[in-house]
């Protein structure tokens, strides 16, 4: 029997038997002061992939229904997904109705309530669906912009998306950005990392799981990579996490990769993130002062959420927090039950945590099933049963249910008052609802709060970016103001400072104002005032990265080809020769002869199969930060075909980063021989500069050859000419 199945039965549109059984459910193991309640499960919700709620507590439920039902991802396109509502109808915490708010979807990816209406990612398009007559379902559908992933490859294409401090949409594994007022839309080219899941925290840092990485941080904003590509700017995508180490409650022997050395301990649990997804940061005290100001982490191949502090060192250079593992040796949440599949986290209006359970045993995507899984799926009898779901709430022993939110009937007062929330629930959708209604009657209100010192620094940021939203004026800051709204405001305003006040931020001590001032001074990378002030910040701050990525990223290839031969520190040189080098080559590959002798029909092929590849490596393989190397220029690209080979069967452990960091380790893909060897043609004569290939009977050789390994190859083996 399920272990599930005796918790309440929700029944479509009607009442449900009041109330959530106290305690934890049988099989679930909690942290110390915490209890798990069950808020919603199938049929009210089938297969959610990502969870929000609207200004009044509705909770938005994207359902994923048709991801692999089978090893074989059989149907996986049928459009029968949805997004769907789910309401408390009784005000006793549990969710009680469901609305069906937008049917017919083919593998929808997340859903966020923006703008009278809600932002559905359908690949490839960015919707904006609106219930224009109030009943629960959407009458409108508008397509803003296409270009999403996701029909190849679920598991690897944009979700979100979030609404940032300044305005713009962002998503997690995206190449852009994205602003709409309603009315236009524009879009930003940004670095494409992260995977499944995306959070912000309250000076609006963005933090991306990809998989074996559970923490990472943009401590920049990642729309500064594209402005210098072939720069390794550590800053973007920086894995913060002490330890990746994962503590289930049972062995795990369901992992895609668990034939492979490390992966699983001696006792058969899962030793280190595997899947790391749907994060979420505790903007709230309302969790008890151990999570307040967590980062909590799914992993669904380890049935387990995991939470990890962020602390800022005392010594600290750059300001870029430190994740640790709050419960050493244990975690957030674990359970027995293989079924237990988190992969989304949301803070709701009432402080509480809520998570998405797809509630299936097949959640490895078909691209990327191993034999090895297929195996313990067949002998754990984990294909059966689908069509379940489930919506959990964390909340603290004791805690109570506080009235519903009734935002969207605040008038805009009410709504700066909201700005002062102690939840970061409330501040972002009080912001979002002033900007959408324009609310330029209180320019006033919004200006006080930013003045007022007995205001928390995250109000006040708040309020400063709801204005400068609005096209208002801002009230002046003196250099004694919080560094978080000094940079805030900085950032806003950039060149349209005073040359003498962004001079001085750049001497700023606090970590956060100098390195927005050296972002907004790249215009003015010219003056020689404020070139000279620039150069004089890294010099004065050697060993901040953070402060030396914002400037390469903003610095003219001509100013870093000076750096090249001499520079005021060690730190600058090297970036600076690494990033003119690479850009160099990458001119001069522009300019060399496409001539081949791979035949452009299997190039052709293997360009479509590389859009799974794009995923990680990026659409010109230059790397993803924190997540993948770079394609061009590897050695392992442009030597015999047979190491691409092995790498694509049986994946890659690793790798050293330029900062001394290993790169995560590469999963293997389920290719048949022909694409594998398109692919390899494709991304050899791509990246590589390549004249040959293998053809599909040499790839049949070589993984005839190697059929008995059973773990990745390190780049030292790939490299070894003997194999």
């Amino acid at each position: 029997m399920h272990a599930l199945t005796a918790i309440s039965t929700l029944l479509v549109g009607t009442a449900v038997p009041p109330g959530t059984p106290p305690g934890t459910p049988e099989g679930f193991d909690v942290a110390p002061g915490y209890r798990l309640e069950l808020v919603a499960r199938d049929p009210l919700v089938v297969a959610p992939v990502s969870l929000a709620f609207d200004a009044d507590g509705r909770l938005f439920v994207t359902e994923m229904r048709t991801y692999m039902n089978d090893v074989a991802g059989v149907a996986e396109r049928s459009p029968r997904n949805r997004v769907a509502i789910l309401t408390d109808q009784d005000g006793d915490g549990t969710f009680d109705r469901r609305s069906e708010f937008l049917t017919g979807l083919t593998l929808p990816r997340g859903a966020t309530p923006y703008r009278s209406g809600v932002l559905v990612i359908e690949p490839p398009w960015l919707l904006h669906a609106v219930d224009e007559d109030g009943d629960g379902r959407a009458d409108s559908v508008r397509r803003l912009i296409d270009g999403f992933g996701g029909l190849e490859s679920p598991e690897h294409a944009g979700n979100g998306p979030i609404v940032g401090l300044d305005g713009w949409l962002e998503f997690s594994q995206h190449p852009v950005r994205v602003r709409f007022d309603g009315s236009n839309v524009e879009t930003m080219p940004v670095s494409p990392h992260g995977q499944w899941g995306l959070t912000m925290d309250d000076v609006g840092r963005l933090y991306h799981a990809p998989n074996s990485a559970p923490v990472l941080i943009d401590a920049i904003p990642k729309w500064l990579a594209p402005r210098q590509p072939h720069a390794s700017l550590a800053s973007i995508g920086k894995a913060i996490a002490e330890d990746t180490e994962v503590h289930p409650s049972h062995p795990t022997p369901g992992v895609n990769r668990g034939y492979q050395e490390r992966v699983l301990r001696a006792d058969g649990t899962l030793a280190s993130f595997t899947a790391a997804c749907g994060l979420a940061i505790v903007r709230t005290g309302a969790m008890g002062d151990a999570l307040s100001g967590a980062i909590v982490v799914c992993e669904p191949a380890g049935n387990l959420v995991s939470a990890f502090s962020l602390d800022v060192a005392a010594d600290s250079t750059d300001g870029v927090p430190v994740a640790r593992h709050l419960f050493p040796g244990g975690e957030l949440i674990r359970s027995t039950d293989e079924r237990f599949r988190p992969v989304a986290c949301a803070i709701g209006p009432d402080g509480a945590l809520y998570i998405a359970d797809i509630a299936r045993g097949v959640i490895q995507h078909k691209v990327f099933l191993t034999d090895y899984l297929k195996g313990e799926i067949a002998k754990r009898g984990l294909e059966a049963p689908i069509g379940e779901g489930r919506v959990w709430r964390l909340v603290p022993e004791g805690w109570t249910q506080p009235a519903p939110p009734r935002l969207s009937a605040a008038s805009n007062v009410e709504l700066v008052r909201a700005l002062r929330h102690e939840n970061g629930w409330w501040r972002d959708t009080a912001q979002r609802l002033l900007v959408e209604r324009y609310a330029r009657d209180v320019d006033a209100d919004l200006a006080t709060l930013v003045r007022d010192a007995t205001a928390t620094d995250a109000s006040r940021v708040h309020a400063l970016r709801t204005l400068a939203a609005l096209g208002a004026p801002l009230p002046a800051l003196d250099d004694g103001a919080p560094p978080d709204l000094l940079a805030h405001e900085t950032s806003i305003l950039g060149a349209s400072l005073a040359i003498g006040t962004l001079r001085d931020r750049l001497r700023s001590p606090a970590p956060a104002v100098r390195q927005a001032a050296m972002i907004a001074t790249a215009p003015l990378a010219g003056n020689a005032e404020i070139a000279a002030a620039r150069v004089a910040a890294l010099t004065a701050h050697p060993n901040d990265r953070v402060l030396l990525d914002a400037f390469v990223a903003t610095a003219p290839l001509d100013d870093l080809r000076r750096f090249v031969a001499s520079a005021p520190t060690a730190s600058l040189q090297s970036l600076a020769k690494a990033t003119v080098a690479a850009s160099d080559k990458a001119a001069a590959r522009a300019k060399r002869s496409s001539a081949t002798a791979i035949p452009t029909a299997l190039v052709d092929r293997g360009r479509r199969v590389f859009a799974t590849c794009a995923a990680c490596h990026g659409p010109e393989a230059l790397g993803v930060a924190g997540t993948a190397p770079p394609l061009v220029g590897s050695d392992i690209v442009r030597g015999a075909p047979e190491r691409l080979v092995r790498a694509i069967l049986h994946g890659v452990d690793g790798g050293m980063m330029p900062d001394g960091r290993r790169w995560p380790p590469m999963t293997p893909l389920a290719l048949n021989d022909e694409d594998l060897a398109a692919v390899i043609a494709y991304v050899r004569a791509s990246f590589g500069e390549c004249t040959t290939s293998i053809d599909a009977a040499g790839v049949a050789e070589e993984r005839a050859r190697w059929a008995g390994r059973a773990r990745p190859w390190t780049v030292e083996e790939l490299r070894d000419a003997n194999r």
